[in-house]
């Protein structure tokens, strides 16, 4: 019966503490997330002042050079994800590949640990196709 009791009051322990634990992460979370959004704001009403003290002809200029900053980071960022992507789908197609080549070997093992003969496919074989 101690034992039991024991166990219950450290399993309670243990998850009071990661249940503080989760908390404080999502608090932290919460707050950077805010701090983000703060930093951004102000730097985003500080180039609106900029751009209010600037003449027309500055302003259209400094736009413009904006633009093109912003093309060129989409630019890069979907290089970026087009180049994980084609990482994530390598993986993907050598992991089919080395299952493929695991089963036929599993298959092998057991037709040659039954004596059963493994059947031929002719359409593929290139041995059935050059004799």
């Amino acid at each position: 019966m101690k034992k039991i009791t024991l166990t219950l009051v450290l399993l309670g322990t243990l998850t009071l503490g990661l249940a503080e634990t989760v908390d404080s992460v999502d608090a932290t979370q919460t707050q950077t997330e805010a701090t983000q959004t703060q930093t951004r704001m102000q730097k985003m009403n500080e180039m609106k002042e900029k751009l209010s003290q600037m003449t027309p002809q500055e302003r259209e200029s400094a736009m413009q050079e904006m633009q093109i900053k912003m093309q060129v980071q989409n630019r890069t960022q979907m290089q970026a994800h087009a180049n994980e992507m084609q990482m994530q789908n390598s993986d993907q197609m050598a992991q089919h590949q080395n299952m493929s080549q695991h089963q036929a070997g599993s298959q092998f093992e057991h037709s040659v640990a039954t004596g059963e003969s493994m059947p031929i496919d002719t359409k593929s074989s290139t041995w059935m196709q050059n004799h």
